[in-house]
């Protein structure tokens, strides 16, 4: 509850929005400072009742500096909120954990305390994108490891494919790798022999490379690519929507404008972290209440596909 630049008072309005509107059997446990916890529902709806069968707490500490080194993060910090949140799911006291913290901390702990697929040598961040022919794609690695190998990203493209079926239901979804052209030389050696090993693994399924300019076509439904250039094209995309919001959204009409909201990245929900042994989502640190609301719903939904 500590995650995120507006801490539990931005949280407690999120989780109370979207617990208004989610079925009564999804409960919700809070991990972070009771006291604090208390003292922010209190401001915003009297009415909760917690130790119930809806809302609990786990009183736990906030997150000061960001520590991504597992095991000194057992050593000192073991009594986090994001290390309490996975620890519950751990025990299966929850079906799913949510953080809008620091991202570091929150993979490395579901790693350490959850464990990986099965196969699967590296997890990733995934964001399903919209495209111009309404249809997603799904782009993944998009901050969880900055630097790959050939074998992480050839893993990638299985967790992408196997997710994308998933939300979609379609059974040959295309799978393509981030390059900077199509020609088979080109990029650089781990992007090369990684597409050789997903063309041998999905055969037609496999599109080939997708150049930046390609990533909204909706021609691929899994694009892969490290975390370093995944995280590069979500911000980019991010900053270019408030662009054209400032400078052009007055100039355009209402149908429009409802249009371009697809592209605004509270509308995106969060974030899964494929390839766990579990359930476990990201949102992003500057989200609004509104945002993260979406995003705490889009997370149940997720879980229960």
């Amino acid at each position: 509850m500590h995650g995120g630049d507006g801490g539990v008072c931005v949280l407690s309005k999120a989780v109370l929005s979207a617990s208004q509107k989610l079925d009564e059997s999804v409960s919700f446990t809070l991990c972070g400072a009771e006291a604090e916890i208390k003292a922010e529902f209190s401001k915003i709806c009297a009415d909760i009742v917690f130790n119930s069968e809806r809302f609990s707490i786990c009183d736990s500490k906030p997150q000061g500096n960001a520590i991504n080194n597992i095991s000194r993060l057992w050593r000192t910090a073991h009594d986090l909120s994001i290390i309490k949140c996975v620890l519950l799911q751990k025990d299966k006291k929850v079906c799913a954990s949510f953080s809008a913290g620091d991202t570091g901390t929150l993979y490395s702990s579901a790693l350490f305390l959850l464990g990986r697929e099965a196969g699967i040598e590296r997890a990733a961040l995934a964001i399903a994108m919209p495209t111009i022919s309404e249809k997603q794609t799904v782009l993944l690695d998009i901050g969880a490891n900055a630097e790959c190998s050939p074998r992480h990203l050839f893993h990638f493209g299985i967790l992408g494919e196997k997710y994308y079926r998933k939300i979609t239901k379609e059974s040959k979804p295309k799978i393509g790798i981030l390059n900077i052209g199509r020609e088979t030389y080109k990029g650089t050696v781990a992007v090369r022999e990684a597409a050789a090993m997903m063309k041998k693994e999905f055969g037609e399924q496999f599109f080939g490379f997708v150049e930046g300019n390609e990533i909204f076509d909706g021609k691929v439904d899994v694009i892969v690519c490290d975390g370093f250039c995944g995280n590069a094209i979500l911000k980019t995309s991010e900053s270019l929507y408030h662009f054209i919001q400032m400078k052009i959204q007055n100039l355009l009409p209402p149908e429009a404008i409802k249009k371009m909201q697809q592209f605004n990245s509270s509308s995106y929900g969060c974030a899964p972290i494929l390839g766990l042994k579990g359930n476990v989502f990201k949102a992003h640190g500057n989200s609004s209440v509104e945002a993260l609301s979406r995003a705490i719903i889009k997370a149940v939904e997720s879980a229960n596909i």
